[in-house]
């Protein structure tokens, strides 16, 4: 009687990385042996290309930067092969300022945006060579809110109102410190200006209300720039008919805005 042994031989594949975008967006996927399919995107968020990259050996490489922008002090993760595991022995630069990398393994970096950086490509290198990222790292400059026209507004108006500042034009959305009062921007942001419109109930308190833009690199207070809700302008009502009154001159009486009739003259509704 022959009996069949079967060897088997289970292998347990490292499970694949995925990365993600501030938007949500998948980016990256890592396979277990360091590969990676990076994701494409245009300005509106459609998927342009999947690009299959290869790790080489003896060889530094960067196949992604999270995120692809940021400020100043911002911490960024790049993506690659060939780096040390030593820190201090990679090199870090963004168009050409010196970053400070603060860890490091050997397909992963992470480092922190440096002061006076531009806009420009990523390079890294150390003692197996260098490699530029295959896309340019966009350095964001945070909004700054300067003022408000008109500053003041009253209770149950709409009104049309420009916020003045600097470096406006990727600000995407703004609210208001108590929820009766709502703006939207009516126009696509400058760089130094927002026209927005703003909606007051009725019934909001009077005083100041400060509030926030939202951007790309967080939200911006506007801090001493307020807007002031008073109450509405008052208005004018008739309650009853008016009375005219015609006295034709008679022979001694004074010239001028105004006399005195002794005694006096009562007027009344017939």
């Amino acid at each position: 009687m022959a009996f069949l042994l079967l060897s088997f031989s289970l292998i347990h594949a490292a499970p694949a990385e995925f990365f993600y975008d501030a938007q949500g967006r998948l980016v990256g996927v890592k396979d277990e042996t360091g590969n990676m399919a990076v994701h494409r995107y245009d300005a509106v968020g459609n998927l342009l290309s999947i690009d299959n990259l290869s790790q080489t050996a003896g060889n530094v490489g960067i196949f992604l930067l999270l995120p692809e922008k940021g400020v100043v002090g911002e911490t960024i993760d790049i993506q690659g092969f060939g780096f040390s595991n030593v820190s201090t022995e990679n090199t870090v630069t963004f168009n050409g300022t010196a970053a400070t990398v603060i860890s490091s393994s050997f397909d992963s970096l992470t480092i922190t945006v440096p002061v006076g950086a531009t806009s420009g490509p990523v390079v890294v290198s150390n003692i197996i060579g260098n490699a530029t990222s295959p896309q340019p790292f966009t350095i964001l400059t945070t909004p700054m809110i300067l003022s408000i026209d008109p500053a003041s507004v009253t209770q149950g108006s709409s009104n049309v109102m420009v916020i003045h500042g600097e470096n406006l034009a990727a600000t995407n959305g703004i609210t208001f410190s108590s929820g009766s009062l709502s703006a939207v921007f009516l126009t696509a942001p400058t760089p130094n200006k927002i026209k927005i419109k703003l909606d007051v109930d009725s019934g909001t308190p009077l005083g100041a209300y400060s509030f926030t833009l939202t951007s790309p690199t967080g939200n911006i207070q506007s801090g001493a720039v307020l807007v002031n809700v008073n109450s509405a302008d008052p208005t004018m009502s008739v309650i009853r008919k008016g009375v005219s009154v015609f006295i034709p001159k008679l022979p001694g009486m004074p010239e001028g805005p105004s006399m005195t009739v002794a005694p006096p003259i009562s007027v009344s509704m017939p």
